[in-house]
């Protein structure tokens, strides 16, 4: 199976990363763009080779699929940014293969895929379908980017955009990351090294907001609230990238919470890049 991965990355990776780079050139919303879709990929070889070792195999078909569905499945945020934008990602996905004139064994189970990972319910009827699916996989290893401290900042990053304010921010991150765990638990409860290692990432980012939480309930932004108005600032209202922010920023000014925040969030993406 690893040169069934190989040969599928070999062939799409590079060329679908750039025409996902191009398609948010004049979008800002960093926290999902290329690198978000990337990190997505990287988290579904994890899952493909840690599923092998269990007994189940992926054909080459299927890698590919994959990979499609992944660096297309929010490329639809650019068109618009709410929670339901599967419909637009999956209209740009099919106008690439059309402009393009591509054709594969899976594009439509791809297309399908695209269209509804967004739907947070877990209740639609592909969410029934086998864990393995590509529908499922997809929807998990997206699911997965959202913990640890890259998860915190494009929670942070996307409410804001969407409008929600740092008073409704806790709560309904909440919401949705608990959401997403208890689908996660449900799918590959079962695959425990895997589990485990990405159960850990989604106590970081539920700590986070539960101390966010009780400082919007006490006023009281020290810590976890900090981290919120300066990622505000510098990616909502300026427009500049988080990763970009010690240049911006003098984090040295804030205490040592929003300083390790930010460290660690650098260190996870450091090896992310193409």
């Amino acid at each position: 199976m690893q040169n069934n991965i190989q040969q599928a990355e070999a062939k799409w990776v590079k060329t679908l990363y750039q025409y996902c780079r191009n398609t948010f050139s004049s979008c800002h919303i960093p926290s999902h763009d290329e690198s978000h879709h990337l990190r997505v990929w990287h988290i579904c070889k994890e899952a493909l080779l840690e599923f092998n070792k269990k007994g189940e195999s992926f054909s080459y078909d299927v890698i590919e699929a994959l990979i499609f569905a992944v660096f297309f499945h929010d490329t639809g945020l650019t068109v618009n940014k709410g929670e339901n934008h599967g419909l637009e990602s999956k209209q740009i996905f099919l106008s690439f293969l059309e402009k393009n004139q591509i054709k594969f064994k899976l594009q439509y189970e791809v297309a399908q895929a695209i269209e509804y990972h967004d739907d947070k319910s877990y209740k639609n009827e592909y969410t029934k379908q086998s864990p393995y699916s590509i529908f499922n996989i997809l929807c998990i290893c997206d699911d997965l980017d959202a913990f640890a401290y890259t998860g915190i900042y494009r929670y942070i990053e996307i409410y804001l955009m969407r409008n929600c304010t740092i008073e409704k921010l806790a709560d309904q991150v909440l919401r949705n990351l608990n959401k997403r765990l208890k689908n996660f638990e449900h799918q590959y409860r079962n695959h425990e090294a895997f589990f485990s290692r990405f159960y850990n990432k989604y106590i970081i980012t539920r700590d986070f907001f539960e101390l966010l939480k009780k400082e919007t309930k006490n006023n009281n932004y020290k810590k976890t609230g900090k981290v919120v108005q300066l990622i505000q600032k510098q990616v909502v209202i300026n427009q500049q990238s988080v990763f970009d922010i010690e240049k911006a920023i003098p984090l040295s000014d804030y205490d040592e919470y929003v300083q390790n925040y930010f460290n660690k969030l650098l260190r996870e993406n450091k090896a992310q890049n193409m």
